[in-house]
């Protein structure tokens, strides 16, 4: 029989990254932190809300933002089959800019929204989503919109792109 099941060790020493005055903890899957504060070197910034998954669900680990040099992500909110999260991005082309993205899964299918970059002129609004079907087959779909325009105003030019694809896996006759 274990001393105390509830043994937590001593960490006053230790540095704190965050705290909360509330945590959700879902099963085997996440934590979702809320009144949290964020230590940084120096500071600490105050966030509605802090979400970590540790899951086993791949399909919430799918991305749908283009490459960044940088990318600072908070994970705002979730639960075991979804995550929202806002991103600080870097690179060459847009400087500093905000990023969206909402993941949704289960076990065989995801979806992924993204608007990249969300504080620029240029947006480009990505889906992306999968789903097995059985254990041979597997649906893929890929959209872009492209908008260029000031927040939600009517814009001045758009495009759009859409791939689907289709894998099936054949029956070994051996």
């Amino acid at each position: 029989m274990p001393g105390d099941v509830f043994y937590f060790p001593d960490l006053h020493e230790a540095h704190k990254s965050l705290t909360a005055s509330a945590v959700v903890i879902g099963e085997h899957s996440f934590a979702r932190f809320e009144h949290v504060g964020a230590s940084l070197p120096g500071v600490s910034v105050p966030l509605p809300s802090y979400y970590v998954y540790f899951g086993t669900n791949k399909n919430l680990a799918v991305n749908s933002l283009a490459g960044a040099n940088f990318d600072g992500t908070w994970n705002a909110t979730g639960n075991a089959n979804s995550i929202t999260a806002a991103h600080v991005r870097y690179d060459s082309a847009n400087a500093g800019y905000l990023a969206f993205e909402q993941h949704l899964a289960s076990d065989n299918a995801y979806v992924v929204l993204s608007d990249n970059p969300a504080t620029k002129k240029i947006h480009f609004w990505d889906l992306v989503g999968g789903d097995k079907i059985g254990s041979r087959l597997q649906v893929n779909i890929f959209s872009q919109l492209e908008a260029t325009q000031r927040w939600f105003t009517s814009p001045e030019s758009a495009s759009f792109v859409n791939y689907a694809s289709a894998t099936q896996a054949f029956i070994n006759p051996s």
